[in-house]
């Protein structure tokens, strides 16, 4: 019997796909990024809209600039070696 492929994902494994808490993905459903169904009275989510999701990912590339934390933190060791 060949494996069918599902149209539609439980909430929790869409979550742990995307990396993201079930809140997360209402709050992408909001946004208009995920599409949910009703089915049997659970909340499902579109395999298209996770692929889409999964397809529109941006590479990762290190931030080049300073924190604001970062930069506080330089300043004040700055300040502070010399007044000493």
């Amino acid at each position: 019997m060949p494996a069918i492929d599902p149209e539609y994902l439980p909430l929790n494994e869409a979550a742990r796909l995307l990396c993201r808490s079930r809140a997360g993905l209402y709050l992408l459903a909001a946004d208009g990024r995920l599409a949910f169904a009703k089915i049997g009275g659970r909340t499902v989510v579109s395999v298209k809209s996770v692929r889409a999701m999964l397809k529109s990912a941006e590479p990762y590339a290190p931030a080049t600039h300073r924190t604001a934390a970062a930069t506080r933190a330089r300043v004040a060791r700055a300040t502070t070696s010399s007044t000493l």
